[in-house]
């Protein structure tokens, strides 16, 4: 059984925390416990709050839902970074990067292993870390520009045979 973890960024200083987590109905913050008292809750920003994935990166570090991981092939070369997403519609963590498409997702861990990742941040304090096109080659570049091409072709078909 994997371990349910939450973390989340502390109201009053700005670091990151983990442990259980606590949400009220009508509170805009949320609270992270170390322990199963209700004696220790920390105030978090809500919008930074995170699950562990249950997975560890190459350098066994505790992989979270707003982690921004980068990708290896073979031959220990970077090949993408992904923000790791909860998909509520496929009830799983997934991999998205800047080049994902409204509603879609790149890959999901059912194809990687933690491992093949390493944790580069988050997108909360590192977000610039999605756009470096450094790491991309042209090829996979081509590969999504023909991608929305055809999505958008394959979209203007649909509503024309509707018509």
């Amino acid at each position: 059984m994997r371990e349910i973890l939450f973390r989340g960024k502390r109201v009053d200083n700005g670091e990151w925390i983990e442990g259980n987590l606590i949400q009220y109905p009508l509170s805009s913050y949320s609270y992270i416990m170390s322990n199963y008292g209700f004696d220790d809750g920390i105030c978090v920003r809500s919008e930074t709050v995170g699950q562990f994935t249950g997975l560890l990166d190459k350098k066994g570090k505790k992989i979270f839902e707003g982690d921004i991981v980068r990708r290896f092939n073979s031959k220990k070369q970077e090949v993408m970074r992904y923000a790791v997403k909860w998909n509520t519609d496929c009830c799983m963590f997934v991999l998205m990067s800047e080049y994902t498409y409204l509603g879609e997702y790149d890959s999901d861990f059912t194809v990687f292993y933690g491992e093949e990742f390493e944790i580069v941040g988050n997108i909360y304090d590192n977000p610039e870390l999605l756009k470096d096109d450094d790491i991309l080659s042209e090829k996979l570049k081509e590969f999504y520009e023909k991608k929305k091409a055809i999505t958008e072709r394959l979209r203007k078909d649909n509503e024309d045979f509707k018509k």
